[in-house]
């Protein structure tokens, strides 16, 4: 069993609509346990933001519209007992039939509400977890964070992952906080929704190489800088060229992969301040051939607009002009 814990609008619900989409696309039955958004409300919801989850089957644990306008009354008997009773027989029965592969309960608060207190609600969730492992199936629940502090503990401490979300003035934010035997990447990831439901992009964390240092220079083919640099840079090593704007930072680069072309060697240039029809006639106005090094395969441009990298911008986007030269995005 899998808790997804976040304040209100954070994506909860999304998460777990997305979980039951990726079950229909593997042949899988499915089951969405709700109480709080009726079934036409979370294919609305699903549909604005392209996930279908109509091949779903859909268990609806909230009351009926009529319970604002009737007068119910419970005599002589705690109305939770009802209510209890209720809520597992209806559960029980519709696992039972419908066998599903992924279940989402959204959210495990409504059976927090109908137990008299934690201990009856811990036992109906163990209950229910031993119920559903059982018979092979994989859990969702969500849960808003509660005054409430055991309530939340025991939530947590029953669940097998958590994955936490949270919205703030840095943006939507996504943390997988526990996943039992088998650990997870730490800290917190940004997310954001867009057209195609949720998008998470994790933050990037270096991966250690090991590779012996090769003495293989790259000349840059100018004489008197190549001599300054001990014969040019050593290959798979970093290299940065510092100045001021206009001082050729950008010529002295593409001059090294021009060198590097000369010597059959594949190159790639990546730009965040100029077009590419702007760089390769400067390149080619004094004399480094780009094009017909990229036309042989050796060099590739791609033209890159910085803000559409980040979590919480509009998609990313970008220009690369390839081998045949024409720009795909």
């Amino acid at each position: 069993m899998y808790l997804v814990h976040g304040q209100p609008g954070t994506g909860k619900t999304l998460l777990g609509m997305h979980f039951l989409q990726e079950g229909l696309t593997n042949d899988e039955t499915v089951l969405f346990i709700h109480g709080e958004e009726s079934q036409d409300e979370i294919r609305m919801n699903g549909e604005a933001v392209d996930i279908d989850v109509s091949g779903a089957e859909f268990l609806d644990l909230g009351p009926d519209s009529e319970f604002f306008t009737e007068d119910y009354s419970y005599d002589l008997v705690n109305p939770s007992d009802i209510e209890q009773d209720r809520y597992t027989q209806d559960i029980h029965e519709a696992i039972r039939e419908i066998d599903p592969d992924r279940v989402v309960v959204d959210p495990i608060t409504q059976l927090r509400y109908v137990e008299a207190n934690d201990y009856q609600f811990r036992k109906r969730i163990l209950a229910f977890m031993r119920f559903l492992k059982q018979r092979e199936i994989t859990v969702l629940t969500t849960a808003t964070p509660s005054t409430e502090q055991e309530y939340d503990t025991e939530i947590r401490s029953l669940s097998d992952g958590i994955i936490e979300l949270t919205r703030g003035d840095g943006g939507r934010r996504i943390k997988v906080a526990k996943h039992r035997a088998l650990g997870q990447r730490k800290g917190d990831h940004a997310m954001e929704i867009r057209e195609n439901g949720l998008e998470v992009f994790p933050q990037l964390v270096p991966d250690r190489h090991e590779h012996p240092l090769e003495s293989n220079h790259l000349e840059f083919g100018i004489p008197g800088l190549d001599e300054l640099s001990g014969g040019g840079f050593d290959q798979r090593t970093v290299t940065f060229i510092s100045g001021p704007t206009g001082a050729g930072k950008t010529s002295t680069g593409t001059q090294l992969l021009t060198q590097a072309a000369a010597n059959e060697l594949t190159s790639a240039v990546y730009l965040f301040e100029e077009d590419i029809e702007t760089y390769e006639h400067r390149s080619e106005s004094i004399g480094m051939p780009v094009t017909e090094m990229r036309d042989n395969g050796l060099f590739s441009v791609t033209e890159i607009e910085p803000r559409t990298l980040s979590g919480e911008s509009s998609p990313t986007w970008s220009k690369t002009k390839s081998t045949s030269g024409k720009p795909t995005s």
